[in-house]
C-alpha cells in the first residue's frame, strides 16, 4: 500500500512538472501535498488527483495571467538593476492578499457547489441507469444534465471595429451579467468561452429559465444581442470541466439561433413548456436535422 501511494505521488509530480506547474525546487512541497491528499484515500484516488491537478492548473494559469498583467504595468519602468528587488517586494505584498482572497472565495464556492451537487444526487440517481457507461472508467462521473449555450451575436464584427478597451468592457459585462443570472436561478456557469457561456443544471426548467433570461439581459446590458441553444443528456464531469454530446449540441444549436432567440432540442424541452414555434435545424457536424423549439425572451 505504501509503495502504491509513493508511486502515485511520483506520477502526480511528474505530470505537474511536465506541464510547468512545478519545478525541481518544489519537489518536496508537491510530494508533501500529494502525501496529505493520499491519506484521504476514501475519496482521493489517483483518478481524482489527476482531475484536481488539471483543475488547479487551469485555475492558477488564469489567475496568474491576470495578476501578471497588473505586475507588468507596475514594473514596466523599473531599471534592470532594480528589477529583481522590485519584483520580490511586489510579490511579498501581493501574494498574501492573493492567497487570502482565493481562500475566501474558494471556501464559499466549494460549499455552495457541494451542497448543490449533493441535493441533486437523488434526482440524478433516478436517471443514472439510463446513462450508458459501457467500457468507461468506473469512477468517471456521469450526470443527466440540461445544458444551455448563450452566445453574443455579431461579436466578431464588433471586435474588428472596436478598440481593446471596448472589447474588455464587453467581456466584463458578459461575465457579470450572466453570473448574476446563474446565481439567481441556481444554475452553474461552467464555461466562459470568450463571448459566450455554458450553463448546466440537473433541473431543466431552471436551466431553460436562466438561458432565456440571460439572452434578454445581455441584449439589455451590452452593445450586442444574444442567442442560445439548449440540449440535455449524459454529461461527463472531470477536472472541473464538462464534456459530452449535450455540451456540443447546445453549442451547435447556439450557433444557429438568431438574435433574441433560444433553440431548444426537442429532447431537452421540459414537460409543460410550449415553444413559440417548432422548426427543423441541422447543427454543424450532424448529418440529420433535429426538431427544435423556438423560444424568445
Amino acid at each position: 500500500m505504501k509503495n502504491d501511494q509513493e508511486a502515485i505521488r511520483g506520477r502526480i509530480y511528474e505530470l505537474a512538472r511536465s506541464i510547468g506547474l512545478v519545478g525541481d525546487a518544489q519537489l518536496g512541497q508537491i510530494a508533501d501535498l500529494a502525501a496529505r491528499a493520499s491519506q484521504l484515500n476514501d475519496f482521493m484516488d489517483e483518478h481524482a488527483l489527476v482531475g484536481l491537478l488539471q483543475a488547479y492548473g487551469r485555475a492558477v494559469d488564469r489567475i496568474a495571467s491576470a495578476e501578471a498583467l497588473v505586475a507588468a504595468r507596475h514594473l514596466a519602468d523599473v531599471p534592470d538593476e532594480a528589477f529583481e528587488a522590485t519584483l520580490d517586494a511586489w510579490l511579498a505584498d501581493v501574494l498574501p492578499l492573493a492567497v487570502d482572497t482565493f481562500a475566501l472565495i474558494h471556501a464559499r464556492r466549494l460549499e455552495q457547489l457541494v451542497r448543490r451537487r449533493t441535493q441533486a444526487a437523488a434526482a440524478s440517481a433516478a436517471t443514472a441507469s439510463a446513462v450508458s457507461t459501457d467500457g468507461a472508467t468506473p469512477d468517471l462521473e456521469f450526470a443527466d444534465l440540461a445544458v444551455g449555450m448563450v452566445d453574443l451575436r455579431g461579436s466578431t464584427g464588433f471586435m474588428l471595429d472596436q478598440k481593446p478597451e471596448a472589447i474588455c468592457a464587453l467581456v466584463d459585462e458578459l461575465y457579470f451579467a450572466v453570473g448574476q443570472v446563474a446565481a439567481q436561478h441556481e444554475v452553474h456557469a461552467g464555461k466562459f468561452l470568450g463571448d459566450g457561456v455554458l450553463f448546466f443544471s440537473a433541473d431543466p426548467d431552471r436551466l431553460l429559465d436562466a438561458t432565456v433570461q440571460a439572452v434578454a439581459v445581455l441584449g439589455e446590458q451590452t452593445a450586442l444581442r444574444a442567442g442560445a441553444g439548449v440540449a440535455r443528456g449524459a454529461v461527463i464531469r472531470h477536472a472541473g470541466d464538462w464534456f459530452g454530446t449535450p455540451v456540443n449540441l447546445a453549442s451547435r444549436l447556439g450557433e444557429l439561433a438568431g438574435p433574441d432567440e433560444v433553440l431548444v432540442d426537442q429532447d431537452a424541452l421540459p414537460d409543460g413548456r410550449t415553444p413559440r414555434t417548432w422548426r427543423w435545424a441541422r447543427p454543424r457536424g450532424l448529418s440529420e436535422e433535429r426538431r427544435v423549439g423556438v423560444l424568445v425572451p
